[in-house]
């Protein structure tokens, strides 16, 4: 079983090129996001920046970002389950960002239990 970011969260639509003005370096970055680790190192020195650099370096991030081809993420996190296996996965994350992507799986059974 193999899943890998959503589309939304893989990119962000805050990180569309038409989106420039409306950029927010508060938003989380998620590890294996489309251009994550530029995206989190601006991040963390955008509160230093004066506005005239701040635009310029945020225009420099854009012009990058738009020249990758990557659509989708790749694989994240790989589990292998054989028959009779199960999975408990606490919380909600796994669910809200990730999708399953792999082929193999035959029947994905979800169960809820509440306690």
């Amino acid at each position: 079983m193999t899943w890998r970011l959503k589309k939304e969260h893989y990119q962000p639509k805050h990180m569309q090129p038409k989106n420039i003005d409306t950029y927010d370096a508060t938003m989380p970055v998620f590890k294996g996001s489309k251009f994550w680790k530029e995206r989190g190192d601006f991040n963390e020195k955008a509160s230093t920046l004066n506005a005239a650099d701040y635009k310029i370096e945020k225009q420099k991030l854009y012009k990058a970002y738009k020249a990758s081809r990557s659509v989708n993420s790749s694989s994240l996190i790989t589990i292998t389950l054989r028959h009779g296996d199960y999975m408990i996965m606490n919380g909600d994350q796994i669910q809200k960002y990730y999708e399953v992507i792999s082929k193999d799986v035959v029947l994905l059974l979800p169960l809820t239990d509440n306690w």
